[in-house]
């Protein structure tokens, strides 16, 4: 990727676009303050960098996660400087006030160990100086936590009252016991003060400890008189690597320990909202389900009652038919005997009416005529019967139907009203 390509990245785009509008000397302005763009997102987000240079030395320096995005990100803070013919100008060179010093490495003896004076008491009975004992000496610095052991250095006359506390090999046990000696130093009981004119007596005769951190020269004296395995092994190590980067190291880690409690507070938070989120869902769903089981069982217990009632109507008006079939034949049957008693009587008045030949000519006309007549009105009769069965079938079919529709309407619009009561639950929930 280009050098504009990396500017406009994700991650640095909003720093290099917040240089683009400032000029070099606002650039260089010892004053101004920074974020680091390659920490956004972690433990080191919030961290503020007066000056461009601290930042620099920043990126330049950062250990532990990200360190790759660090080491781009000073490639690129390098890059844009020597583009626009500057480069970052440290405080000393703005103000031209002062001059800082190096920070240069130094050794240190480790593990790191106090130098304890005075610790000789009497003599014995064989004029042998005898001292503080290690468990005495450990109660009277109790507070320290890191004391590994407590070591005494002896001569040809006993106890020379020169004791050593040795801490732990660690950057906190380093501490521990430069934070001793400054206790030691602040009471006028140090190196220098032992070496001058040492006091050692309280008044009341409580004997009065003097504390340094031990150096090498320091040690040659303690192991004086001791030889072979007796002599108390030390070593010259780097105090940067020794002290100050795992010093460092537990900075960082502490920063990111006090993140991820956040987040952890944040996430519990969060999960404690949830799980309230979640019982209410809950709860909601179980009332939806209960209130849609109660519909359900209400549109089955109405389908069940409507289906009796038409069953009721069908039957209803299957009698209705049956009736009135029974009534129309009773009143063929009664016309038709009617008919058949009209014919006889009118036959006996014929026959009582033209006793001679011509009359019953004549009478025989008339009769034909009559029964032609009466066949006429019969099939008239029966024709108008039957348009009559066929319009009251149709109307019958009809009304059943319209009745059918109904009902299927009817049910049609409970299944919306069901459908329509169980979205709006489901929305609810």
């Amino acid at each position: 990727m280009s050098f504009e390509e990396r500017r406009k990245s994700r991650w640095f785009k909003k720093l290099f676009e917040c240089l683009d509008k400032l000029t070099i000397t606002k650039i260089n302005d010892p004053e101004r303050r920074w974020h680091c763009p390659a920490c956004k997102g972690g433990p080191g987000e919030i961290m503020w960098f007066t000056g461009l240079q601290s930042l620099v030395l920043h990126t330049k320096t950062k250990g532990g996660s990200r360190i790759k995005l660090h080491r781009e990100l000073a490639q690129l803070l390098a890059e844009e400087l020597r583009l626009r013919g500057t480069t970052v100008v440290p405080a000393s060179e703005v103000y031209g006030q002062w001059d800082g010093v190096e920070y240069e490495d130094k050794e240190i003896l480790w593990p790191p160990m106090v130098i304890i004076m005075n610790t000789a008491l009497a003599k014995d009975d064989n004029e042998k100086r005898i001292g503080m004992g290690n468990q005495e000496l450990r109660e009277y610095f109790s507070s320290c936590t890191l004391i590994n052991s407590v070591r005494h250095s002896y001569g040809p006359q006993g106890h020379r009252g020169i004791s050593v506390l040795i801490f732990e090999a660690t950057a906190m046990g380093c501490i521990q016991a430069q934070v001793l000696c400054e206790q030691f130093s602040v009471k006028g009981r140090d190196k220098d003060a032992w070496e001058r004119n040492p006091v050692r007596f309280y008044p009341g005769g409580i004997r009065k400890l003097y504390g340094y951190m031990a150096e090498e020269k320091d040690m040659e004296n303690f192991n004086q008189h001791s030889h072979g395995k007796a002599r108390l092994k030390f070593e010259m190590k780097s105090f940067n690597e020794t002290v100050r980067d795992p010093a460092m190291q537990m900075s960082e880690d502490n920063q990111q320990l006090v993140w991820f409690k956040t987040e952890a507070a944040k996430n519990k938070k969060l999960s404690k909202a949830l799980e309230e989120t979640l019982t209410l869902v809950s709860e909601k769903h179980r009332q939806t389900a209960e209130e849609n089981k109660i519909v359900r069982m209400k549109m089955k217990m109405h389908c069940e009652q409507n289906k009796e009632e038409m069953e009721s109507q069908q039957n209803f008006f299957k009698d209705q038919i049956n009736m009135f079939l029974n009534a129309g034949t009773a009143e063929e049957d009664k016309s038709e005997k009617i008919q058949q008693e009209r014919c006889e009587i009118f036959q006996q008045s014929f026959a009582n009416a033209f006793p001679t030949i011509e009359d019953h000519r004549v009478r025989a006309e008339k009769a034909e005529n009559f029964v032609k007549l009466q066949d006429k009105d019969m099939e008239e009769f029966v024709a108008e019967r039957e348009n009559l069965i066929r319009a009251h079938e149709e109307r019958r079919h009809k009304l059943l139907e319209e009745a059918i529709a109904i009902e299927k309407r009817f049910d049609f619009k409970l299944a919306k009203l069901v459908e329509k009561f169980s979205s709006k639950q489901s929305k609810q929930v």
